[in-house]
């Protein structure tokens, strides 16, 4: 007998949670018939399984309940958009789902059927590039079926002897920041290192678990059915027997948080080649490696519930004793006179802390590999830097995990520690770019075409560019220009953030000291204080929140951010030295250096891209750049 077909009975909501409460959830997701964000209450007895996605969002999959003999129907009542073949695949997956693989337990080996190898929730092939968003302030005009239903949940139970108070947009903000800091004050107080609670922050706090576990190994099987209906279970081996595919889990999380029994799926299809190692297995050696350097403290944890795990080790303490070894082997970097460097770094190092992070997977979609990391620690600003230098990448193959060798380790934090004074010579470069208010608007532009912050979304009413006419009274032809003046700009949350902070250099993601506000300094600031915290903030009668970004994803936003201001650093003083014929001395006047792109604001070159899509970055006088808000995509709405 077939089983029930209940694709009809469930749906998928991609979003961000907006605030946890008794039994429910408020959520928030783009309309698929308005394209806007909504805010919507779900009963967690809805909820079946909730993933987090590569993109930093993350899936609730539904189904109908019944409550109080009232049928409540998923997919009338939640209407949401699809943004990328991830979500698309898991809602499509969730649909066609009509029971969990069955197990059966023999000779130490539990085998689990599957029709054929498909993909773990959450581990689509494709990785879209984050999308902001905000949350507004859900409006008494907004009457839907989803949101009658949604306010008929909220209400359950509450005294309706009144309604309570509506609370300001500012009042949300605060009150989910006290929220979000809370969640992760509760993680942070289990680590050592403030690298490590670093990337805890920005809604990260959910993506952490334990780390010391072995990974479960289940072999699949292939039902057959023949032609009378009869059904066969055929191992998938090769001709010598072993298993061709296989599903790797975390067992620690078996039946918790909607997982199956047999653990959460790490990996739902590894071939024959593929050598998972434990995280254990690598971890633990390197941390006997390092606990025998004084000063030296570490972390370790997993992410994405136990497929990917991070070690980070914190060098900071170990710099009072390497600093003259790094200084001795940074002669020449970026060509600045010795005395300057030197005061560069005395500077740096105390409002910075630097570490080694080592990643290591089991989903079959990373190597081995060791970053380093670098956190400003100015006011508790704590914004995380680099991962763009890769110590070592180390492929899950038989022979080369084999090779690897963890005794190696030890002796290349020193070298690692050198890589982050180089990168903390450039910040100090930073310090000394002035930036005009024009040049920073043109910087977003340069932000956005590195995909490092997106869009907002600029809408305009037509009717109301029907109505402009000229002296001659024709229609008026707008520009690019003209039609941002009057367009309604919603979401945008990365640009108002990272705007916000070059207004308000004292915001706690930003904490500028005042000698380089108006700085180079300052605006990277706004970019990585922004990554790494996603501040929550009001805007009118707005809450923006911003999708939550997954550790990984957030450490390339990082690495690229990192190399996007190194090679400002780079040719400003390439370009500097090239005026002043002072090659063979260095760069030693620091204030004639700022006095000179200060006076020369088309000397200053930033990496753009002439799309999204082109592949090539070229170092680009900001004269060149247009406006951010001229390069915006209008969503024009007819009568």
């Amino acid at each position: 007998m077939k089983p029930e077909n209940t694709k009809n009975k469930r749906t998928t909501i991609f979003g961000t949670v907006v605030e946890d409460m008794d039994n429910k959830v408020k959520v928030a997701y783009t309309s698929a018939k308005t394209g806007e964000t909504v805010e919507h209450v779900v009963r967690t007895d809805m909820i079946v399984e909730t993933n987090e996605l590569s993109d930093g969002t993350t899936a609730w999959l539904l189904q109908d309940i019944e409550v109080s003999g009232t049928k409540l129907q998923v997919r009338q009542i939640y209407d949401c958009a699809i943004d990328g073949a991830e979500q698309q695949d898991m809602a499509d997956e969730w649909r066609e789902r009509t029971d969990e693989p069955t197990q059966s337990f023999g000779q130490g080996e539990v085998t689990t059927e599957a029709t054929e190898p498909t993909q773990a929730f959450g581990q689509g092939s494709v990785v879209a590039d984050d999308f902001d968003d905000s949350v507004p302030v859900v409006q008494d005009t907004d009457i839907d079926l989803g949101n009658m239903v949604a306010d008929a949940l909220e209400d359950e139970g509450a005294n309706t002897s009144g309604k309570s108070k509506k609370q300001t947009a500012a009042q949300k903000a605060a009150h989910a920041r006290e929220q979000l800091y809370a969640a992760a004050d509760k993680v942070q107080q289990s680590m050592n290192t403030d690298i490590a609670k670093a990337l805890v922050q920005g809604k990260r706090q959910k993506d952490f678990g334990a780390w010391n576990f072995k990974a479960g190994v289940l072999s699949v099987d292939v039902r057959v059915q023949d032609a009378d209906g009869n059904i066969t279970h055929q191992p998938m081996h090769d001709s010598e027997g072993n298993d061709r595919v296989r599903i790797l889990v975390n067992p620690t999380l078996a039946g918790k948080d909607g997982h199956p029994s047999y653990g959460a799926v790490l990996n739902r299809a590894i071939g024959p080649n593929f050598q998972h190692i434990d995280h254990p297995d690598v971890f633990i050696p390197c941390i006997e490696a390092v606990d025998d350097i004084e000063g030296v403290q570490w972390d370790a944890y997993s992410f994405n519930n136990g497929a990917r795990a991070g070690l980070t080790i914190d060098l900071s303490a170990m710099a009072t004793t390497a600093r003259k070894e790094a200084a001795e082997n940074l002669g020449g970097y970026l060509n600045l006179d010795a005395n300057a460097q030197s005061a560069f770094l005395l500077e740096e190092n105390g409002g910075h802390r630097c570490g080694v992070t080592i990643i290591n997977s089991h989903d079959g979609k990373s190597a081995l590999s060791g970053f380093l990391t670098v956190m400003r620690t100015y006011c508790k600003n704590l914004a995380m830097r680099g991962a763009n230098q890769q110590m070592f990448k180390v492929r899950h193959m038989a022979g080369s995990i084999a090779g690897f060798d963890v005794d190696e380790l030890a002796s290349g934090l020193r070298n690692a520690f050198i890589e982050s004074q180089q990168h903390l010579l450039s910040m100090a470069v930073l310090r000394h770019l002035p930036i005009e208010m024009n040049s920073f608007d043109k910087l977003l532009t340069a932000f956005d075409r590195q995909g490092l912050i997106t869009q907002p979304t600029s809408t305009i009413d037509i009717s109301h560019v029907d109505k402009l006419k000229d002296e001659q009274g024709n229609d008026v032809q707008l520009s690019k220009e003209q039609m941002a003046k009057i367009s309604k700009i919603t979401r945008g949350h990365a640009f108002n953030a990272v705007s916000k902070g070059w207004m308000n250099p004292d915001l706690d993601y930003v904490k500028c000291e005042e000698d380089s506000v108006g700085t180079m300094f300052h605006a990277a600031q706004c970019v990585t204080g922004y990554l790494t915290h996603k501040p929550i903030f009001a805007d009118n009668k707005r809450v923006l929140t911003g999708n939550a970004e997954g550790v990984e994803t957030f450490m390339k936003k990082s690495a690229k951010a990192t190399s996007f201001f190194e090679n400002i650093a780079e040719s400003a003083v390439e370009t500097y030295l090239n005026h002043t014929g002072q090659d063979t001395l260095g760069v030693d006047d620091m204030a004639h250096f700022a006095q000179y792109f200060a006076d020369n604001p088309s000397a200053l070159k930033v990496g753009f891209k002439t799309s999204k899509r082109a592949k090539n970055t070229t170092m680009t006088s900001m004269d060149d750049i247009p406006e951010y808000h001229t390069t915006w995509k209008h969503k024009v709405i007819t009568a």
